[in-house]
């Protein structure tokens, strides 16, 4: 089709601004199809495959860019679609579709025209591919018909890649499958431009799988981009108005705005106010700091450990719902990719797919049965918790994605009810390295106590009925995660007299092991000060504040403390430790099994059991000694028993 002379010139215009260069390096323009004719606009999306105007527009910017050859177009921009709104009637036209990338192929070649050589005569014949599979001559000038061959250096190439979409972990309703999509990028300037776990706008085609039988009457879809738009890491899919914006500020002028939030993201749970306060906050977050050497993370991260029926999945579950970008999910039923990332086999080829964590990277991950992960996602996720990336080094795939996430974990004691006789470490199915990057741990016991008891059932009545509901008024869900949006958006600083707070806080708990830091347990490390600044802003996020105050830091010292107080101390002394979340085991219980190592001699002296009762018994009782032995005789160790017998056999290389 012929451009008319008008509309012609509206292009030449066009093309003429300053907006309509190449990109760096690279012979690609990005069209914005809202910038064009309306005709040609409306032509163009309605029927992309096939339309007239592209070898036109492709003229006009070529004479415009002149002494440019001919430049790649992509077009960006067209009407918006969500995965899940997709269906028949888009077939051939050009839509603008938003999700995450959860997984990508290597990057393989994509013949646009074949040279094929025959053998018998040494013709050269050269032929157009626009099916999906590969088509040859017939037969040559000479009449040959068989043994047709490919010249692959005189044939032309394009670079091709496939992705799979999924819709936003927000946009999906409870219950609901996520819906994913088959992408297909054929060009160089396509080809690794993003990553599992990247949000991004696609301006693509939908298209149907013709690489089957022609006797099926049911197709496949799939995306084919014509233009990508990569997304910050930490992009949501809400999108905030000026609306949105006057109607959050109104609910922060409250002055009980923190009483609100928590009943209205928990509001069928009675009791565990401290808990679901910290849970909120994590949902806030920190300030990101970003440093030559290290990266000071600003999620926190929470851990809710108890006896069963104490509405741990609940409050996480809640959280998840409310969340910006958030994702529920069980850690013991999480299986393929699971909760990171991964290198996953299909057919022949190896596929980088994000997990879990990588999908929420800027929102929250809500992790149930913490304890029952993989050998694999364990020591991966040490590292998300850490550093908030997630590598991958399997089939010569070697990546780094990011993985910015506040992780709210919940986890069951291993002895089925938690045991306040040991430490956290002892209770839970869980590597002290992973215990220690929690901020927050909360320990849930089921303590049967009669006015708590009918309160509870006073709650859960109310719940089942509707009856005596309580008047505080609540905030609508789709709002909180509005606010929560918001809020993220602020990155308060701290004033200076609560720096000084915190920092005489964590001097003044540090004093206890001063006066003999050898052989005193260490009562707090620079873990939980940092914790301290990242709840201190996160709080302070929480009133839409610029500057965190000294009740900021107040919250954040009484809810470390607490934190202490419960996950940190040494049941068998009293005092704070956090040496038991670091490795395992208190100081206190180290330096017992210090005393019974120097005690057992080395073979073929021998020592027995009652002769170390009685050496030790002034030290600890019989009960912590024989758990020390037991340790000690494990598989593999250089301590053996026979017959109530020991002694320490010496490893020679």
């Amino acid at each position: 089709m012929e451009l008319e002379d008008e509309l012609r010139e509206q292009l030449y215009r066009l093309f003429e601004t300053d907006k309509y260069v190449p990109q760096l390096n690279k012979d690609v323009v990005d069209i914005d199809v809202n910038d064009l004719p309306d005709e040609i606009r409306e032509s163009l999306t309605e029927n992309f495959i096939r339309n007239e105007y592209r070898k036109s527009i492709q003229e006009c910017l070529r004479e415009t860019l002149d002494p440019l050859p001919t430049p790649v177009i992509s077009y960006s921009n067209g009407p918006r679609r969500k995965v899940r709104e997709i269906t028949s009637d888009d077939i051939g036209k050009l839509r603008t579709v938003n999700g995450i990338i959860i997984s990508v192929t290597q990057p393989k070649s994509f013949i646009r025209k074949a040279c094929f050589w025959c053998p018998e005569c040494g013709e050269r014949m050269y032929q157009e591919q626009y099916s999906a599979a590969l088509r040859t001559p017939t037969n040559c000038f000479c009449g040959n018909k068989q043994n047709l061959t490919l010249i692959e250096e005189k044939s032309e190439w394009d670079d091709y890649q496939e992705l799979r979409l999924q819709e936003n972990p927000e946009e999906i309703e409870i219950g609901a499958i996520p819906r994913w999509m088959r992408v297909i990028m054929i060009g160089e300037y396509l080809i690794d431009t993003c990553q599992p776990g990247d949000m991004v706008n696609l301006s693509c085609i939908l298209r149907i799988d013709q690489n089957k039988r022609r006797k099926d009457r049911v197709f496949a879809w799939y995306f084919q981009v014509v233009g990508i738009d990569v997304l910050t890491k930490d992009a949501y899919s809400t999108q905030l108005t000026d609306e949105d914006i006057s109607e959050i500020l109104l609910w922060s002028r409250k002055e009980n705005i923190i009483e609100i939030m928590i009943n209205s993201i928990y509001p069928s749970i009675y009791g565990y106010y401290e808990e679901k306060y910290g849970v909120t906050l994590s949902l806030f977050g920190g300030v990101e700091k970003r440093l030559p050497d290290i990266l000071f993370r600003g999620q926190p991260h929470c851990l809710l450990i108890g006896d069963p029926s104490t509405a741990k999945t609940v409050i996480i579950q809640a959280a998840s719902k409310v969340a910006p970008k958030g994702l529920y999910t069980q850690a013991g039923a999480a299986s393929g990719v699971g909760l990171t990332a991964a290198a996953v086999k299909y057919g022949d080829e190896w596929v980088l797919e994000a997990g879990a964590v990588v999908l929420t990277s800027g929102g929250t991950c809500c992790i149930d049965e913490l304890e029952k992960m993989s050998k694999e996602d364990r020591k991966k996720i040490l590292e998300c918790m850490g550093i908030q990336t997630v590598s991958v080094h399997k089939a010569n795939i070697h990546v780094t994605l990011n993985a910015k996430t506040s992780i709210l974990a919940a986890a069951n004691p291993k002895y089925g009810r938690y045991d306040p006789r040991y430490t956290v470490a002892e209770n839970i199915n869980l590597p002290p390295p992973i215990l220690a990057r929690f901020d927050l741990i909360y320990i849930m016991r089921d303590i049967p106590e009669e006015e708590r008891d009918s309160k509870i059932a006073d709650k859960i009545m109310q719940t089942v009925t509707g009856e005596g509901v309580d008047d505080l008024v609540l905030m609508p869900h789709n709002v909180i995660k509005k606010y929560i949006l918001y809020a993220k958006q602020i990155n308060p600083t701290i004033k200076p007299r609560a720096r000084v707070m915190l920092k005489d806080f964590y001097k003044q708990i540090r004093a206890e092991a001063y006066e003999d830091a050898e052989h005193k347990p260490i009562p707090i490390t620079p873990r939980q000060m940092q914790g301290l600044i990242r709840l201190t802003q996160a709080n302070a996020r929480m009133k839409l504040k610029k500057e965190a105050d000294l009740d900021d830091a107040e919250v954040a010292i009484e809810l470390v403390m607490n934190t202490l107080r419960r996950a940190a101390l040494d049941p068998s002394t009293g005092q704070l430790d956090t040496t038991g979340l670091e490795t395992g085991k208190p100081k206190s219980k180290t330096d017992k099994r210090k005393v019974i190592e120097q005690i057992i001699p080395i073979y073929p002296t021998q020592i027995s059991r009652k002769e170390i009762y009685e050496q030790c018994g002034g030290i600890m009782g019989n009960e912590v000694i024989n758990t020390i032995l037991h340790e000690l005789v494990a598989p593999g160790s250089n301590f053996t028993e026979s017959g109530g017998m020991y002694s320490k056999v010496i490893q020679r290389g």
